[in-house]
């Protein structure tokens, strides 16, 4: 059930199928004879043959699939040119997906969706499994139709619908038709079934375009409930300019607290509360860490639902980064330190305390 790489480049595309129920866990990062393990997604590369998706796993009637601490670049598939991943059940129990600490970068899904990441758990009439997205870095990857970047679904037809939630992640540099760098869906195939939510929580997603509508995000909320914190949502392009978030023609519930966002179209937050509209301060475009004048620093908030205890890099928060006595969590995926340099991380530790 579990699959243990050994750090090195890897030239050559990895596929797994189960129709029994299976679990399949896979993780990069471990030294000669698997005795040890550094989780380290650069080195522990899957560089795919551009002609089907690098990573592909597929499980029936229940199986998890947990992918951790890769690589993925260099893929080209119908959806899901790095990562393809489709757990499903007809009337059972589809199996739950985490996606976590990888690199994902410059893959393509030629014909139709998640350039990057293609995620699904679906059950016809059972129970969707939940979709779980953490602390990925997501650049460069291109879809023919949705997503550039990542596409996640959770879908029961007429049963019960899992959730998804997406946290830590840095998507930026997608292309797609319609939503550049995110599709997230968990609304329910039929009004007889029962939708799922949608949470994210400290993203970044900058710099993704759509050739149509939905720059950074496309949002899905039928009958279902999206929920926003500390996310920045910013330089995103769309078909008519700047387009971070699109939820044309949608019905159903979007709360937003504490994100940094710029142009919202096809409709208006249900709740929504200390937003702000100002330049991100990134270090550079391509460089996504926040500079020490960013106004990102200290304005999230610290109780959002399972505000994460680490940023996309795995550096702690919160800490305390404009010093002014208060620990406030950033927002955007990276958490902002005094000093960089070999020894930051322990100096900036010794400060906080």
């Amino acid at each position: 059930d579990t699959i243990k790489v050994v750090q090195g480049l890897y030239d050559d595309n990895f596929s797994f199928f189960s129709n029994d129920g299976q679990s399949i866990t896979v993780k990069g990062g471990y030294t000669g004879g698997c005795a040890g393990r550094e989780v380290d997604p650069s080195n522990t590369i899957l560089y795919g043959a551009t002609s089907n998706s690098v990573l592909s796993l597929t499980t029936g009637l229940g199986g998890d699939v947990f992918v951790e601490g890769f690589t993925i670049q260099n893929g080209k598939a119908y959806d899901g040119g790095g990562i393809y991943i489709y757990c499903f059940s007809d009337s059972g129990t589809a199996g739950n997906i985490t996606v976590t600490q990888n690199i994902v970068l410059d893959n393509v899904a030629d014909v139709n969706n998640g350039g990057g990441i293609f995620v699904e758990s679906r059950s016809t009439s059972g129970t969707a499994g939940h979709v779980t997205i953490t602390s990925n870095t997501v650049k460069g990857n291109t879809a023919g139709y949705e997503s550039g970047g990542i596409f996640a679904k959770a879908l029961s037809s007429t049963g019960i619908t899992g959730n998804i939630t997406l946290t830590n992640n840095l998507v930026a540099e997608n292309s797609a038709d319609y939503g550049g760098g995110v599709i997230a869906d968990a609304s329910a195939g039929s009004p007889s079934g029962t939708s799922g939510n949608v949470s994210y929580t400290n993203n970044t997603i900058t710099e993704n375009t759509a050739i149509s509508s939905g720059g950074g995000i496309r949002l899905i909320k039928y009958n279902n409930i999206n929920w926003f914190y500390n996310n920045i949502i910013r330089e995103n392009t769309g078909f008519f300019g700047d387009d971070d978030i699109d939820m044309t023609g949608t019905t159903g519930t979007a709360n937003a607290y504490n994100n940094n966002y710029s142009v919202l179209t096809g409709g208006s937050w249900t709740n929504a509360g200390n937003n702000i509209n100002t330049s991100s301060g990134f270090v550079s475009s391509g460089n996504y860490h926040l500079k020490s004048n960013s106004s990102c620093i200290d304005v999230g908030t610290n109780t959002a639902p399972d505000l994460p205890s680490t940023d996309f890099e795995g550096d702690p928060r919160v800490y305390d980064g404009d010093r002014n006595g208060t620990a406030t969590v950033d927002i955007g995926a990276d958490e902002y330190y005094l000093s960089t340099g070999a020894f930051g991380p322990h100096i900036q530790l010794l400060l906080l305390n």
